[in-house]
């Protein structure tokens, strides 16, 4: 049963449900009208934002998600290798990467695309507003992003920022009717009879996207080699949201860095400092309590650099980690949180006692929960779980 489908079944169990009852003197809808609503404003986020990023998933896994049983039992390989931080047999095959990214990337990418795109209270959201008001090309650089969620959500960023300019953006916002075999025969005469149109018109939104609407460019860190994941997905995005013209230049590019972290910002040095001075966000998802586990002293540092690397004002760090005791960081005989450490860091007074930064959004705890309603959810083989975070972002001064 389609979406459209479903929705005419709702709305027909509500119909019957509201015979039955009465409405009140003013003529307001009552419970089951309003929770309708709701339910349907909940469906259109799933039909035209969030199933589109899972299919991205589904179209660059491929073959990947096709054996559920095999699928499912990879995944239990590698989450007994990350158990055991044996990490080089976790991530040590395209098989294990795919399983990882299978079971863990699509939920993740959803909840980013939220923190990346929703507004913070009464304000706009401050990385939707960075890309969006970059200057030239945007850069985001996402510290241990080589699984690809950051990856897909800042490209459903990009693409909110094309439909809101009223660009095209690719086969999933084409407007398909779904209601039956007699209707897609008319269309498909119909089809027939205006080829010509519809080819001046497929070239007219090329254009369009050739010609304006800003560029992303996503700069991914990881220590394992995700290259191969990266360039599916970057291939897979392009094709399927920014399609372009040959003789022009990708819309949304990914580039893949494979290092260790810790080794490559030991030290503010000028390669770093040119790579962090050229983002307008860099984002640490997941990533933090990681680092402060291999080396606290190294992750310190790796703070440090970051205070000291991202000069341009305005650019943002971007701290997503898991919320409670999870993120706790023993010190000496004291446990501090780690959004403590991250927070004294980048505040503390540099010379002549200038402070660098300010934080802007801030929560200790926070959920993300995966929509669904009586008539719509997003389709995938495995189960997309909700997610409780803290995040802070800073913006520089």
């Amino acid at each position: 049963m389609t979406l459209r489908q479903r929705r005419a079944e709702a709305r027909a169990q509500m119909r019957a449900a509201q015979s039955g009852s009465r409405r009140s003197a003013n003529g307001t809808a009552n419970g089951a009208e309003a929770e309708y609503e709701r339910e349907t404003i909940v469906a259109q986020e799933l039909e035209t934002t969030l199933q589109p990023i899972i299919d991205i998933f589904c179209a660059a896994l491929g073959e990947a998600l096709e054996d559920e049983d095999a699928l499912r039992a990879r995944v239990q390989e590698v989450k007994g290798a990350l158990f055991a931080r044996e990490y080089a047999a976790a991530f040590g095959s395209v098989e294990n990467l795919e399983a990882y990214v299978a079971r863990w990337s699509p939920a993740r990418a959803l909840a980013y695309h939220d923190v990346f795109t929703k507004a913070n209270g009464d304000k706009e959201n401050c990385v939707l507003e960075a890309v969006t008001k970059a200057r030239g090309d945007a850069r985001v650089l996402c510290v241990g992003g080589g699984a690809g969620a950051e990856v897909v959500a800042f490209a459903g960023v990009l693409r909110k920022i094309y439909q809101s300019l009223g660009l095209s953006v690719g086969p999933f916002d084409d407007d398909e009717d779904e209601d039956g075999e007699e209707e897609g025969e008319e269309e498909e005469e119909e089809g027939k009879e205006d080829g010509d149109k519809e080819d001046k018109d497929t070239d007219k939104n090329t254009e369009k996207i050739a010609g304006t609407g800003p560029k992303l460019v996503v700069t991914a860190i990881d220590i394992a080699d995700w290259s191969q994941i990266v360039t599916r997905l970057d291939s897979t995005i392009n094709n399927l949201w920014f399609p372009q013209p040959d003789n022009q230049p990708p819309r949304f590019s990914v580039k893949f860095l494979r290092a260790d972290v810790l080794a490559l910002f030991s030290t503010a040095s000028a390669p770093v400092c040119k790579l962090l001075a050229a983002q307008q966000v860099v984002t640490t998802m997941f990533t933090i309590n990681e680092l402060f586990k291999a080396s606290r002293a190294r992750a310190m540092q790796f703070l440090a650099t970051l205070k000291a690397g991202c000069t341009t004002p305005g650019a943002l760090l971007v701290f997503v980690e898991s919320a409670g005791s999870y993120s706790d960081i023993q010190v000496g005989s004291k446990t501090f949180p780690v959004q403590f450490l991250i927070h004294h860091t980048l505040t503390a007074p540099e010379e002549g006692g200038k402070v660098a930064w300010e934080r802007v959004v801030h929560s200790d705890s926070q959920w993300y929960r995966v929509p669904e309603t009586s008539f719509a959810t997003l389709e995938y083989p495995l189960k997309l779980e909700n997610m409780r975070y803290f995040i802070s972002v800073y913006r520089r001064l």
